[in-house]
């Protein structure tokens, strides 16, 4: 009886592992290394779109890619920073 407690919560605690890493992967933006105008733009974009984005085309591009090693798979850009000014700190250079 007592290792079966143990396994219980052991289960438990990898389950809710799993649903937090389902939720982290559709949910929440990469925002390392961006300006505040950028993240303007990433936060610009719905929920729903990101989630979306990330079932249909960054898991299947992670699968392609990771699993599969075709190095000729793509991965489309979710956001256009294209018309953003700023300058991260990557792109000027951590001296400056």
């Amino acid at each position: 009886m007592y290792a079966y407690a143990h396994e219980t919560a052991f289960c438990f605690y990898a389950g809710l592992n799993i649903l937090a890493l389902v939720a982290i992967f559709l949910f929440v933006p990469e925002t390392a290394g961006r300006t505040l105008d950028e993240l303007d733009a990433v936060f610009s974009v719905p929920t729903s779109v990101h989630a979306r984005y990330q079932v249909k085309e960054a898991l299947p591009y992670f699968i392609k890619r990771w699993i599969k090693r075709d190095k000729s798979a793509t991965l489309r850009p979710l956001y256009d920073f294209g018309n953003i000014k700023s300058i991260t700190v990557f792109e000027k250079g951590a001296g400056h």
